[in-house]
Protein backbone atom coordinates (compact mmCIF):
# COMPACT_ATOMS: atom_id res chain seq x y z
CA UNK A 1 0.00 0.00 0.00
CA UNK A 2 1.01 3.56 -0.65
CA UNK A 3 0.09 6.40 0.36
CA UNK A 4 1.42 10.21 -0.51
CA UNK A 5 0.69 13.38 1.99
CA UNK A 6 -1.07 16.13 0.72
CA UNK A 7 0.26 18.68 2.61
CA UNK A 8 4.32 17.93 2.31
CA UNK A 9 6.99 15.66 0.56
CA UNK A 10 6.57 12.65 2.72
CA UNK A 11 5.24 8.85 1.66
CA UNK A 12 4.07 6.32 3.69
CA UNK A 13 4.34 2.40 2.32
CA UNK A 14 2.52 -1.09 4.29
CA UNK A 15 1.29 -4.28 3.70
CA UNK A 16 -0.15 -7.72 4.67
CA UNK A 17 1.61 -10.65 4.56
CA UNK A 18 0.00 -13.87 4.60
CA UNK A 19 1.89 -17.19 5.53
CA UNK A 20 0.05 -20.19 5.83
CA UNK A 21 -3.56 -18.58 6.18
CA UNK A 22 -2.25 -16.22 8.88
CA UNK A 23 -1.43 -12.96 8.40
CA UNK A 24 1.77 -10.97 9.69
CA UNK A 25 2.24 -7.42 10.05
CA UNK A 26 4.99 -5.13 8.92
CA UNK A 27 6.18 -1.70 10.28
CA UNK A 28 4.36 1.45 8.30
CA UNK A 29 7.48 3.26 6.58
CA UNK A 30 7.49 6.77 5.92
CA UNK A 31 9.59 8.34 3.73
CA UNK A 32 10.80 11.88 4.23
CA UNK A 33 14.11 13.73 4.03
CA UNK A 34 15.43 11.44 1.22
CA UNK A 35 15.26 8.88 3.88
CA UNK A 36 12.70 5.85 5.02
CA UNK A 37 12.10 5.05 8.46
CA UNK A 38 9.62 3.91 10.66
CA UNK A 39 6.25 5.42 11.44
CA UNK A 40 5.56 4.66 14.75
CA UNK A 41 2.64 3.42 14.18
CA UNK A 42 1.31 2.41 18.05
CA UNK A 43 -0.02 -1.04 17.25
CA UNK A 44 2.78 -3.11 16.39
CA UNK A 45 3.38 -6.17 13.95
CA UNK A 46 -0.26 -5.74 12.52
CA UNK A 47 -1.91 -6.54 9.08
CA UNK A 48 -2.45 -2.94 7.37
CA UNK A 49 -4.96 -3.60 5.05
CA UNK A 50 -5.92 0.38 3.50
CA UNK A 51 -3.76 4.04 3.41
CA UNK A 52 -4.75 7.32 2.60
CA UNK A 53 -4.32 11.15 3.28
CA UNK A 54 -6.40 14.26 3.24
CA UNK A 55 -5.89 17.85 2.42
CA UNK A 56 -6.13 18.50 6.18
CA UNK A 57 -2.45 16.62 6.64
CA UNK A 58 -3.64 13.35 7.98
CA UNK A 59 -2.53 9.59 7.29
CA UNK A 60 -5.34 7.51 7.75
CA UNK A 61 -4.24 3.79 8.29
CA UNK A 62 -6.34 0.89 8.76
CA UNK A 63 -4.83 -1.99 10.87
CA UNK A 64 -6.52 -5.33 10.64
CA UNK A 65 -10.05 -3.65 12.17
CA UNK A 66 -8.43 -0.41 13.84
CA UNK A 67 -8.74 2.71 12.60
CA UNK A 68 -5.64 4.98 12.88
CA UNK A 69 -4.90 8.97 12.23
CA UNK A 70 -1.69 10.22 12.17
CA UNK A 71 -1.79 13.89 12.09
CA UNK A 72 1.64 14.89 10.03
CA UNK A 73 1.53 18.53 11.59
CA UNK A 74 1.69 17.43 15.42
CA UNK A 75 3.51 14.66 14.97
CA UNK A 76 0.73 12.43 16.91
CA UNK A 77 -1.44 9.56 16.55
CA UNK A 78 -5.12 9.11 17.20
CA UNK A 79 -7.30 5.90 17.96
CA UNK A 80 -10.63 5.57 16.31
CA UNK A 81 -12.80 2.55 17.46
CA UNK A 82 -14.87 0.98 15.35
CA UNK A 83 -18.42 1.63 16.95
CA UNK A 84 -20.82 -0.60 18.39
CA UNK A 85 -22.93 -3.00 15.56
CA UNK A 86 -26.55 -3.38 16.03
CA UNK A 87 -27.06 -6.64 17.53
CA UNK A 88 -30.53 -6.93 16.06
CA UNK A 89 -29.26 -6.33 12.12
CA UNK A 90 -25.80 -7.83 12.74
CA UNK A 91 -26.93 -10.53 14.82
CA UNK A 92 -23.95 -13.44 14.76
CA UNK A 93 -21.48 -10.79 13.00
CA UNK A 94 -18.32 -9.20 14.29
CA UNK A 95 -15.83 -6.84 12.60
CA UNK A 96 -13.21 -7.77 10.94
CA UNK A 97 -10.76 -5.77 8.33
CA UNK A 98 -11.27 -2.77 7.16
CA UNK A 99 -10.80 -3.08 3.34
CA UNK A 100 -10.95 0.28 2.42
CA UNK A 101 -10.10 3.89 3.37
CA UNK A 102 -11.09 7.11 1.26
CA UNK A 103 -10.81 10.40 2.85
CA UNK A 104 -13.42 13.00 1.52
CA UNK A 105 -12.38 17.03 0.47
CA UNK A 106 -14.99 17.98 3.58
CA UNK A 107 -13.32 15.82 6.06
CA UNK A 108 -14.86 12.71 6.15
CA UNK A 109 -13.63 9.34 6.01
CA UNK A 110 -15.21 7.10 4.02
CA UNK A 111 -14.61 3.16 6.29
CA UNK A 112 -15.68 -0.07 4.80
CA UNK A 113 -15.35 -3.04 7.23
CA UNK A 114 -16.01 -6.79 6.08
CA UNK A 115 -18.02 -8.36 9.08
CA UNK A 116 -17.09 -11.71 9.88
CA UNK A 117 -19.84 -14.32 11.09
CA UNK A 118 -19.91 -18.26 10.46
CA UNK A 119 -19.71 -18.61 6.67
CA UNK A 120 -16.47 -16.51 7.12
CA UNK A 121 -15.19 -12.85 6.50
CA UNK A 122 -16.12 -11.97 3.30
CA UNK A 123 -19.96 -12.45 2.88
CA UNK A 124 -20.82 -9.20 4.38
CA UNK A 125 -19.38 -5.55 4.73
CA UNK A 126 -20.63 -2.64 6.50
CA UNK A 127 -19.41 1.09 5.46
CA UNK A 128 -19.23 3.71 7.41
CA UNK A 129 -19.12 7.92 7.03
CA UNK A 130 -16.58 8.96 10.29
CA UNK A 131 -17.06 13.16 10.46
CA UNK A 132 -15.65 14.86 13.71
CA UNK A 133 -15.36 11.62 15.76
CA UNK A 134 -19.02 10.52 15.13
CA UNK A 135 -19.40 7.00 13.02
CA UNK A 136 -22.52 7.15 10.61
CA UNK A 137 -23.34 3.73 9.04
CA UNK A 138 -24.24 4.15 5.43
CA UNK A 139 -27.37 2.75 3.84
CA UNK A 140 -25.50 0.66 1.08
CA UNK A 141 -24.00 -1.76 4.01
CA UNK A 142 -24.77 -5.25 4.37
CA UNK A 143 -23.81 -6.55 0.82
CA UNK A 144 -21.73 -9.48 -0.57
CA UNK A 145 -19.95 -6.73 -2.17
CA UNK A 146 -20.23 -3.17 -1.35
CA UNK A 147 -20.63 -0.25 -4.29
CA UNK A 148 -17.77 1.00 -5.55
CA UNK A 149 -17.57 4.81 -3.56
CA UNK A 150 -16.37 7.54 -5.51
CA UNK A 151 -15.52 10.94 -4.00
CA UNK A 152 -15.96 14.06 -6.23
CA UNK A 153 -13.39 17.75 -5.11
CA UNK A 154 -15.85 18.57 -3.52
CA UNK A 155 -16.65 15.90 -1.26
CA UNK A 156 -19.65 14.29 -2.83
CA UNK A 157 -20.27 10.88 -2.71
CA UNK A 158 -21.11 8.98 -5.39
CA UNK A 159 -22.13 5.00 -4.97
CA UNK A 160 -21.84 2.86 -8.73
CA UNK A 161 -23.88 -0.48 -8.48
CA UNK A 162 -24.69 -2.21 -11.73
CA UNK A 163 -26.90 -0.13 -13.66
CA UNK A 164 -27.33 2.60 -11.06
CA UNK A 165 -25.03 5.17 -10.01
CA UNK A 166 -26.58 7.23 -6.88
CA UNK A 167 -25.51 10.25 -4.74
CA UNK A 168 -25.20 10.68 -1.34
CA UNK A 169 -27.67 14.07 0.11
CA UNK A 170 -26.17 14.12 3.56
CA UNK A 171 -28.78 11.55 5.07
CA UNK A 172 -29.06 8.40 2.04
CA UNK A 173 -27.57 7.83 -1.39
CA UNK A 174 -30.22 9.01 -4.26
CA UNK A 175 -30.33 8.00 -7.83
CA UNK A 176 -28.74 10.06 -10.41
CA UNK A 177 -28.61 8.29 -12.79
CA UNK A 178 -29.54 4.59 -14.35
CA UNK A 179 -27.03 3.65 -17.07
CA UNK A 180 -24.59 0.40 -17.66
CA UNK A 181 -21.44 2.18 -17.07
CA UNK A 182 -18.18 0.18 -17.32
CA UNK A 183 -15.85 2.29 -15.57
CA UNK A 184 -15.60 5.49 -14.05
CA UNK A 185 -12.26 7.47 -11.74
CA UNK A 186 -12.37 11.14 -10.45
CA UNK A 187 -10.29 13.33 -12.45
CA UNK A 188 -7.70 15.56 -11.10
CA UNK A 189 -10.22 18.91 -11.62
CA UNK A 190 -12.70 17.11 -8.65
CA UNK A 191 -14.78 16.03 -11.53
CA UNK A 192 -16.37 12.38 -11.31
Amino acid sequence: LLAHSQISASSWVASCNWQAGKTTGCDLRHYANQRWQTAGLPADNTCITALTTDKFGYLWVAAQGTLWRYDEKENSWAEFPAPLLDASTYMGFRYGAIRGLQAGADGAVWVLYELCGSAGCETRQIRYRLQFGLWYPMPDSSQVNAPRLLLDGQGNAFTLAPGLIEQFDGRTFQPVASIDWITATVDPTGNV
